[in-house]
């Protein structure tokens, strides 16, 4: 009987047998693929250069090497990234074979590709191939400053910010005018600097503008240096906000600005905008007001907790850990029964760290025989907090006064029937270590 030879085996086949348990099997596999001279076998090639066995790894470096001609070198550049993964591996140092594939790709007839890479949407590929582009001269840094300008990685923005400032006055000024209307704030922020050295009356109209930059670092740059040069940027900010017809950016600008420069008179102004429509806007009032008067700011941050915006009120409940004010139980529990929002019993409990641990109790237990109990949901957010108040709070050991123990008692017995299993255990733990 006639029986046919086994067909050859495709690219997918060996590449499936270099995955092999058995590690013939592998090492047969990584050799036919090096034979074989499909790019495609590449990354699995790299995976067996660190194979645990040695005739394996050898025969994907003996592999490789034979892979490494003009019609593939597109896909090594493509590659790169995992070739510089082989430096994390510690089986046996692959570093001989990282500098021979890079050689060949830095050769004259292979570099086209690592330039064309530099526009690659793998940002890991645009990255290494930048970098080597720049270290080894491929491309003039002209030419790769204008490349990071259509780029959206923030690697290639940087290394263009470096480059920035070793340009000479004659294209300096081209690319100036390019990078100070750049989306990445670093590249701008280096172009602004630029034009305050060597162009100042140019920088001195764009400090103006940049007072309305939306990045913090910007604004700071050019505050001072309008008021190193005698502007009155307490009149243009509060000018903003009087006319009140500018963009939400320009108003949230203003208000921070106000703050920065320390402008105490003009807090009124900036009270105007605490029930602004726009979050961002409270968030900036509330943000800066606290920033001009301190521990004075509680009446607002009291409106901040209150506010609908998840975020300002986290915000709010933020400045006030930090400014270490202890919010008065009277006031959380009127924020906690009068405003529904989902997050505001989280954020008002959060504000109170710094509360006394066994008036933290009290609040939780008026908080449990409050109208809000009847919101289940809630309930399980006050079990949540009686736990975390067994595991943090209840390890100090501060006693509580005669006062505290009373009101706690009262309200455990007020609300005992409203109690899961846990606080009612958790509580009357608590009560006898009061006898």
């Amino acid at each position: 009987m006639y029986i046919s030879k086994s067909k050859k085996d495709t690219i997918a086949d060996l590449i499936n047998k270099s995955n092999s348990y058995d590690g013939y099997v592998r090492e047969k596999a990584v050799h036919q693929l090096g034979l074989n001279g499909d790019s495609t076998a590449i990354p699995e090639l790299l995976i067996r250069v660190n194979d645990w066995v040695y005739e394996v790894r050898e025969a994907a470096k003996n592999s490789l090497d034979k892979l490494l001609v003009y019609e593939n070198s597109q896909a090594f550049v493509m590659n790169l990234p995992n070739i510089y993964k082989l430096q994390e591996y510690k089986r046996e140092n692959h570093t001989s074979l990282i500098l021979k594939i890079v050689n060949f790709l830095l050769q004259a007839e292979n570099n086209k590709y690592l330039i064309e890479a530099i526009d690659s949407e793998n940002t890991f590929v645009a990255r290494i191939s930048c970098k080597l582009c720049l270290e080894h001269n491929l491309i003039s840094k002209e030419e790769l400053l204008e490349k990071s300008f259509s780029s959206s990685d923030v690697v290639i923005k940087a290394l263009a910010s470096e480059l920035l400032s070793k340009f000479d006055d004659h294209s300096l000024e081209y690319f100036l005018n390019k990078a100070i209307n750049d989306k990445y704030m670093p590249l701008r922020r280096e172009a602004f600097q630029i034009y305050l050295r060597k162009y100042p009356k140019i920088g001195l109209t764009i400090a103006n503008d940049f007072l309305f930059d939306k990045h913090y670092a910007i604004r700071e740059i050019a505050i001072k240096y309008l008021q190193e040069n005698n502007t009155n940027i307490e009149e243009i900010l509060s000018d903003v906000l009087i006319a009140n017809t500018d963009s939400i950016l320009k108003l949230r600008c203003s208000i921070y600005g106000l703050a920065e420069i320390n402008s105490k008179k003009s807090i009124a102004i900036i009270e105007r905008f605490m029930d602004h429509k726009m979050p961002s806007i409270r968030k900036a009032c509330i943000q800066s007001l606290s920033s001009l008067l301190g521990e004075a700011s509680k009446e607002y941050l009291l409106v901040g907790l209150k506010d609908k915006s998840p975020n300002v009120a986290k915000e709010t409940s933020r400045i006030i850990n930090k400014l270490k004010i202890e919010m008065e139980i009277a006031d959380i529990l009127e924020v906690c029964e009068k405003f529904i929002y989902t997050h505001t019993i989280p954020v008002c409990l959060n504000s109170v760290q710094n509360i006394n641990k066994w008036n933290r109790l009290i609040l939780l237990l008026k908080l449990f025989t409050s109208p809000i109990i009847e919101n289940l949901r809630k309930q399980g957010v006050l079990e949540d907090e009686v736990r975390m108040w067994n595991l943090k709070f209840n390890k100090t050991s501060i006693q509580p006064t005669s006062t505290q123990i009373s009101q706690i008692v009262s309200q455990y017995d007020k609300g005992r029937k409203l109690f899961t299993k846990y606080v009612s255990q958790s509580i009357e733990f608590t009560i006898r270590t009061f006898k």
